[in-house]
């Protein structure tokens, strides 16, 4: 509750006691990740790997709740500390690294967890300039990444290497987006007991997802439209499944871009450059590339 209550309130002393307080988290945060980089470890099994997903998980539990309330209670002058959460927690992984890929992609697990908390919440209280600043933040510039890189995009690379794990996780093992339907589940009481969220965690989770899906599929077209591609959740399935009355949230939000152009509220905050085009483009490829997917 204090923690809650200095984000509520707009003193200059509130934003000095917030911000030292998350610099505290994020050193221990950062501690704990330096305890994890044991890199080059050979014929790990899956369960091994499952085990290493925990670790990070209960690593990463306090930062990422924190990064929640900020992204469900904060204005305009939190975002600054959005920022600086995703840039100071992701700064070691820019460094150079040798080791097996699963494993130094499996680094950047906490920070999906951290963005996921986040952007889940966000989305929640509709607070789509913290959503904006959770997507949009770029990683500090190093020999590893690229120029202006964001987090969601190399993200969305990790992503791409770790999902495997989760397959073998026991009940995933035969679900078509098995990254999406553990989040969902691991996240949710989380949030639930912070906002109270009920049913509405389920289509904020869903939405987050898809934002930042056209996020990242926006970014793609933009630098090369011929490879663009982007993770898709379980809104995936639910669109295939769903799609035929329309009733699919994907179909939902592609209605809210038409409807409301310019008006639609994370174009109002950045998303997208602001450019209603480049936000009706990402959701026709992406309704393109689902099309393509047999679940």
């Amino acid at each position: 509750m204090h923690f809650k209550s200095l984000c509520n309130k707009a003193s200059a002393n509130s934003k000095i006691t917030l911000e030292d307080f998350l610099n505290d988290e994020i050193r221990i945060f950062l501690s704990k990740m330096n305890e994890q980089k044991i890199l080059n470890e050979r014929n790990l099994d899956y369960p091994q790997l499952i085990e290493k997903v925990n670790n990070y998980e209960e690593i990463s539990k306090d930062i990422c709740v924190l990064t929640a309330l900020i992204a469900y209670w904060g204005e305009s002058q939190h975002l600054s500390l959005l920022e600086k959460i995703i840039k100071r927690c992701s700064d070691p992984l820019l460094d150079s690294q040798s080791g097996i890929v699963i494993l130094l992609e499996l680094r950047w697990y906490p920070l999906t967890l951290l963005q996921y908390f986040a952007g889940v919440s966000a989305i929640a209280n509709k607070n789509y300039f913290s959503l904006a600043k959770i997507l949009n933040t770029t990683l500090n510039e190093s020999n590893r990444n690229k120029e202006n890189e964001s987090l969601s995009l190399k993200l969305s690379e990790s992503t791409s290497e770790i999902i495997k794990i989760f397959k073998q996780i026991p009940g995933h093992e035969r679900q078509d987006t098995p990254m999406s339907e553990y989040l969902l589940a691991l996240i949710q009481p989380y949030l639930d007991n912070l906002f109270f969220l009920g049913k509405n965690y389920e289509y904020s989770f869903d939405y987050f997802e898809i934002i930042r899906s056209l996020v990242i599929l926006d970014s793609k077209l933009l630098n090369d439209p011929d490879w663009a591609w982007c993770p898709i959740g379980r809104f995936g399935w639910k669109f295939k499944s769903f799609n035929s009355n329309g009733n699919s949230i994907l179909s939902k939000v592609k209605n809210e871009i038409l409807t409301e152009k310019n008006n639609w509220l994370p174009l109002q905050t950045g998303l997208f450059g602001g450019d209603y085009n480049r936000a009706e483009n990402a959701i026709n490829h992406l309704e393109s590339q689902l099309r393509g997917i047999n679940f």
